[in-house]
């Protein structure tokens, strides 16, 4: 029996000079979260205009009230404008606040990395 090692982990980004880790492209993040903001978007407005749970129903709770899928969505929908809107990396604001270590490299110095 085979254990896949670190070096066969996936690895995103690329190594840049000046960078110990690899780092990805910040306009290439913002506009998916753009386009998954517009997605998002058009599926929580059928899901609340009609009623039904069919156009989340794959990141739903089988079962679970339309307001809590709803308000996930949302949740999830205002992380999204965060990042495409005002450029804040909410991945940052929760690796800091509950990570045993601070971010490394925030998108275009935004995060104040401490």
């Amino acid at each position: 029996m085979t254990t896949a090692g670190p070096a066969d982990a996936p690895r995103i980004g690329r190594h840049l000079p000046g960078y110990a880790v690899p780092v990805v492209d910040e306009r290439a993040v913002r506009a998916a979260a753009g386009l998954l903001l517009l997605a998002g978007g058009i599926a929580f407005g059928l899901a609340a205009a009609t009623g039904s749970q069919a156009p989340l129903q794959p990141f739903g709770v089988l079962g679970a009230p339309l307001w809590v899928t709803l308000a996930l969505c949302a949740l999830c929908l205002g992380m999204l404008f965060a990042e495409t809107a005002f450029g804040i990396c909410v991945g940052c604001a929760l690796q800091r606040a509950f990570g045993t270590t601070p971010p490394q490299h925030c998108p275009g110095g935004v995060c104040a990395a401490s």
